[in-house]
């Protein structure tokens, strides 16, 4: 038996759900459960994007299963609500101003 199985029965054995529930099972459930993720997500497509989880900087081969290099670093109050500002005007999300500005400073200070 799997764990699958094991928390079916589990589930399926509860007695506090009351005279009026209607507990589902194998495909009808799998087609109910979503149904809702896709009411919550807004349709198939946002599924499939919370399932892919966060997207990687890699491409090709290297990109499954890869996960980009990550970096830590303090802002000044300052720097940090004029980047809060701006994510917020441009609608762009905060990692992808932060990369743009490393390139572009990366680019006129060459090593």
């Amino acid at each position: 038996m799997t764990k699958s199985d094991e928390r079916s029965d589990w589930a399926e054995g509860i007695e506090s759900f009351g005279p009026d529930a209607h507990l589902t099972s194998g495909d009808d459930a799998a087609a109910k459960g979503r149904a809702t993720l896709e009411a919550a997500l807004g349709g198939p497509a946002g599924v499939e994007k919370a399932l892919r989880g966060r997207p990687t900087l890699a491409s090709g081969q290297k990109a499954r299963g890869y996960q980009s290099p990550k970096r830590s670093f303090r802002l000044t109050e300052q720097l940090d609500q004029q980047l809060v500002t701006f994510i917020t005007v441009q609608k762009k999300p905060q990692s992808e101003v932060m990369r743009a500005a490393l390139a572009e400073y990366f680019e006129r200070h060459r090593v």
